[in-house]
């Protein structure tokens, strides 16, 4: 399998101004110190500062700008609405009170302990920090039991003080509102901050993701998450290309469509899957082929990595849903399953032939998500032990758990063999 890899070149000081054309220069001594002037160089990520943009221009070099900072500057956008940036500053001044009162951290503590929550101290939020103030709201949420029996606790908060403390109903409407959708957010920014794992092919299908499962207007949105989705939507989308062919020719665009998880660049039109098919392939014969040492056996016996791909499977999962679903390859392995499973139920050839070009796969099949060919399968396999073993079928469990056969095995049954499970016959 193929190691990733990286290495730190130099960290240095740079006490000239900051300007863009300065730190060109300071990076132009430093690949020239390694001798790697003349190298090809695919990119270099930046943040979206005008100097670090600037400095891009001046090395000629692809600029990948960094999405997390992306994405943490659409966030910014929506946070200034004034209904949440006024909850923000109620709920910064509550979390003050106890980082500043010994007396009310401890009682807190105190009534942790007797509601039975978590033992987490209220956070600040801090502009420079990520996320920050999804964190914040998600811990008041947590603690907000505890926090009310401090404030009304008139030997820990005076009545004055709690008036002006304890956030108002709308303000917590607000936070609570808000709290699904900025875990969205701080999920898909942790996820494109991975280092064990290349994060540029997944900015696109996080994008669309985003937009399509957590930024999309719901009928129960209130009018300030609708303000915030807005606000986030418009401002992300503005950061990325308009046209199809600045699209198709785009880094994260081309890396996507290599990257077997999504190459079939589902969330794209044909039209702009051509554009990009027809950009690699070009990319592929303008580029010098360079001999490529292959790949090094590495033993898969480290655990953190092993937790770190769980973790971006789960994350990838949650943000996409099934907009990103197999790819072509896994999708022929999967009906190679299923007509392996249909021949090992022992059919005719002539309902194999029924059940594989039908309902099958028009419907139950080509048309399906990932998650429902896997139930198909699911089901088949029920059906092909059942058949093997020569088990019948009952429509309600007895006995131990499992005896019985599902409902939609049953429904298989029938259009695969043209029986019910009565044994009256049925068509397929």
């Amino acid at each position: 399998m193929w190691q990733l890899r990286y290495y730190v070149l130099a960290t240095i000081e740079v006490k000239d101004h900051h300007t863009g054309e300065n730190l060109a220069n300071e990076i132009k001594c430093i690949v020239e110190d390694f001798g790697i002037s003349n190298t090809p160089v695919s990119g270099i990520t930046t943040d979206n500062a005008a100097n670090m943009v600037t400095m891009t221009t001046h090395l000629e070099w692809p600029h990948i700008r960094c999405f997390a900072h992306t994405l943490q500057l659409s966030v910014k956008a929506g946070l200034k609405i004034k209904e949440i940036s006024s909850a923000a500053a109620a709920a910064r001044k509550l979390v003050g009170h106890f980082k500043r009162s010994s007396l009310a951290s401890n009682e807190l503590k105190s009534r942790q302990r007797q509601l039975d929550l978590p033992q987490h101290t209220p956070l600040q939020d801090v502009p420079t920090r990520w996320n920050a103030t999804y964190i914040k709201f998600e811990r008041l949420i947590e603690q907000r039991l505890a926090i009310f029996a401090v404030l009304h606790n008139n030997n820990i908060t005076s009545p004055s003080d709690a008036r002006i403390l304890e956030l108002p109903d709308q303000v917590w409407k607000v936070i609570e509102d808000l709290v699904p959708v900025l875990k969205s957010l701080q999920v898909a920014t942790t996820t494109i901050s991975g280092t064990s794992f290349p994060t540029l092919s997944m900015v696109y299908p996080i994008v669309i993701g985003l937009l399509k499962n957590h930024l999309n207007m719901q009928g129960e949105d209130s009018t300030v998450l609708v303000k915030f989705k807005e606000a986030v939507t418009k401002d992300l989308s503005s950061r990325f290309p308009k046209s199809d062919h600045d699209l198709a020719t785009h880094h994260a665009v081309l890396t996507c469509a290599l990257d077997p998880r999504y190459k079939s660049l589902k969330f794209m039109t044909d039209e702009q899957r051509n554009l990009v098919k027809s950009n690699i392939e070009k990319f592929d014969t303008q580029t010098e082929q360079v001999p490529v040492e292959p790949p090094v056996a590495v033993k898969s016996e480290n655990t953190d990595n092993a937790e770190s791909n769980k973790a971006e499977v789960n994350a990838v999962s949650f943000l996409l849903g099934d907009l990103v679903d197999l790819t072509g390859e896994e999708v022929d392995a999967e009906k190679s399953l299923v007509q392996d499973i249909i021949s090992s139920i022992g059919l005719e050839t002539e309902q194999q032939e029924k059940a594989t070009t039908g309902r099958l796969y028009s419907s139950a099949w080509e048309g399906s998500s990932s998650r429902g060919r896997k139930t198909l399968i699911t089901n088949l396999c029920c059906l092909a032990a059942i058949s093997n073993t020569g088990k019948g079928f009952r429509s309600k469990p007895r006995g131990k758990s499992g005896d019985g056969v599902p409902k939609a095995v049953q429904r298989y049954h029938e259009r695969f063999t043209g029986n019910s499970c009565d044994g009256t016959s049925t068509k397929l």
